[in-house]
């Protein structure tokens, strides 16, 4: 179940200005969903599960990513580099509906954010 994060312990950058942003946890599946809201309005989330990332903002669409741990001369010191998909994933796609107990439909990004708000209240 996710739990709402204390936003003490939330970052903020130049393009969070002027929104809210929340963080949720779900310790027993291990993934992690991000946010920003504007009067309530969802206008972007993050769905982390392991290094792998499904992300919709309103202006962009919805998209992909991944943490690309070996980045760097010194990897073992640096900070990992997280990479957009130059394409749409499925298989990240399909992870993150197997998580939601909701039907998600990537054509209807408001199926994904009532499938993480129903998520996120406990409802499911």
């Amino acid at each position: 179940m996710f739990r709402e994060i204390d936003k003490q312990f939330l970052k903020y950058s130049e393009e969070d200005i002027g929104f809210e942003k929340r963080w949720f946890r779900d310790a027993e599946r291990e993934c992690d969903i991000f946010v920003w809201q504007d009067n309530k309005q969802i206008i972007r989330f993050q769905f982390w599960y392991n290094d792998f990332l499904l992300e919709w903002d309103r202006t962009k669409g919805i998209k992909t990513g991944k943490i690309d741990a070996s980045t760097g001369s010194f990897h073992s010191y640096q900070t990992p580099i997280f990479r957009y998909h130059d394409n749409f994933d499925k298989e990240i796609y399909n992870s993150v509906q197997q998580l939601l107990s909701g039907e998600l439909k990537q054509e209807l990004p408001n199926s994904i954010f009532n499938s993480l708000m129903l998520e996120i209240e406990g409802k499911i």
